[in-house]
């Protein structure tokens, strides 16, 4: 978790694209972990 919260800190500073993508990654990071239980 650390390195996830390192880049989404770098993407900040990068500029807004790619902070576009981190939240898209992490959206996405988030349903996986319910259908693995469904």
């Amino acid at each position: 978790s650390g390195d996830k919260i390192a880049v989404a800190v770098t993407g900040k500073f990068e500029g807004k694209g790619k902070t576009r993508l981190l939240v898209a990654s992490k959206i996405a990071d988030a349903p996986k972990k319910g259908k693995d239980k469904s």
